[in-house]
């Protein structure tokens, strides 16, 4: 459980809790263990995955909830997807903060995207 636990009452209760469980449980049947076999959960992952894994659940709500925006302009043709994905988010951190920060490494265009930022929270309001 990756608890630590203090005195003997706190390990007795945490017993007491995980004995109920265990009585409550069934063994495994062929079914579950082919479905298991088929699953992700058997599968070596390495770091980089876990990280992007943790990255996408960090940032998944700003990526379903993104600001539908259409610059309806010469800018909006010059963008690249990842480029008008920024601008679609800080476009949404601006509305509900009243801010946002585009970073990014040397050429891939934060101008351009500062220009549609700025573009597009002008056609708002």
């Amino acid at each position: 459980m990756n608890v630590v636990v203090h005195g003997n009452s706190n390990h007795e209760a945490l017993t007491a809790w995980f004995e109920e469980l265990w009585g409550e449980s069934e063994d495994f049947d062929e079914r579950l263990l082919a479905e298991i076999k088929q699953s992700w959960v058997l599968a070596e992952v390495t770091p980089y995955e876990i990280y992007l894994k943790t990255l996408y659940r960090l940032v998944k709500e700003r990526l379903d909830d993104a600001v539908t925006i259409s610059l309806g302009s010469k800018i909006e043709a010059k963008l690249a997807d990842f480029q008008k994905t920024a601008v679609r988010q800080v476009s949404g951190m601006i509305a509900q903060y009243g801010g946002g920060f585009v970073a990014d490494v040397v050429g891939l265009g934060k101008s351009f995207i500062g220009a549609a930022i700025t573009k597009a929270v002008r056609a708002d309001g």
